[in-house]
């Protein structure tokens, strides 16, 4: 879901919605929330369809009416008749609900790393776990609502670190505090390698390492051309990877140019690079 979506969503909730009865339930000095409030704990929580269906379910209540053509989204109506009738079976949402329990962190974490990759399509995804596709989709809305919001540097910071406004919801407190796979993904958007750190890439040691050393080449590339010439990433570029430039020259060749690199694919490389500078600094804020 957007961000767009989500708002519309809390902004139809009465203040006394059950969602926030639950968002805020250890938080009693906040009752009742402000608008702000319950903006950020509806705006910030990747499981927000998950949360928003428990809460209504867990009371015996319906989900609030929403005027056409605005309507709940259709994994959010099927997980909350899910909660509400036990006897109705829904065996991928079970599934999808299972996968977010203590004892199965570490095929989560592989599932929410490989949902944030650029490469990885849920078909793909779900063939890595053996799921129907419909599982994989159920995580996304409902779960771990990253992909339509992977363009918010503010989001995806916060859902990365630590506890959020609302972090009582139950669950909350039962995620993984280091997030490697996922935080592995963020920097690289590239599946194979999150495969690989998960020990189940189906390439040979060595071909990882020549992936990883792409890696390192290109980033030092984007440092060098974004530094000047006077920069130690520049330095290192010509040294290594351009060994056929003479000292005499080196001041002369634009590392861009001379590794065949357009100016166009340094500009997105270079705004995936602000994005993840970002997130690393909130990863070193006060208290991470």
């Amino acid at each position: 879901m957007t961000s767009e979506q989500i708002l519309r969503l809390v902004l139809s909730l009465p203040a006394d919605s059950p969602f926030f009865e639950a968002a805020f339930h250890d938080e009693p000095w906040k009752w009742p929330p402000t608008l702000p409030e319950r903006l950020h704990v509806g705006l910030f929580d990747p499981a927000f369809g998950w949360h928003l269906s428990r809460s209504h379910a867990s009371e015996g209540m319906t989900l609030p009416a929403q005027d056409w053509p605005q309507d709940w989204p259709p994994e959010i109506r099927r997980a909350h008749r899910h909660l509400l009738d036990r006897d109705e079976e829904d065996d991928n949402l079970a599934l999808a609900q299972a996968l977010h329990l203590p004892q199965n962190l570490a095929e989560r974490d592989l599932m929410w790393a490989l949902l944030i990759c650029r490469d990885a399509s849920f078909e793909m995804i779900a063939d890595v776990f053996n799921y129907e596709v419909d599982v994989v989709r159920l995580v996304d809305t409902l779960f771990w609502n990253f992909r339509d919001r992977k363009h918010e540097p503010l989001y995806v910071a916060q859902v990365l670190n630590g506890p959020q406004a609302g972090a009582a919801l139950p669950e909350r407190g039962e995620r993984n505090p280091e997030l490697k796979l996922v935080r592995l993904a963020c920097r690289t958007g590239e599946a194979k390698i999150v495969l690989a750190a998960a020990g189940m890439s189906p390439f040979p040691e060595e071909s990882m390492t020549q992936l990883l050393a792409d890696q390192i080449e290109q980033d030092l590339l984007v440092q060098a051309a974004a530094g000047g010439l006077e920069s130690r990433a520049r330095a290192l570029v010509h040294k290594y990877l351009l060994p056929h430039v003479t000292p005499e020259q080196s001041e002369e060749v634009d590392p861009l140019e001379a590794l065949g690199i357009s100016q166009d694919e340094f500009l997105a490389y270079r705004r995936d690079d602000i994005e993840r500078q970002l997130r690393l600094q909130a990863d070193s804020g006060p208290g991470k």
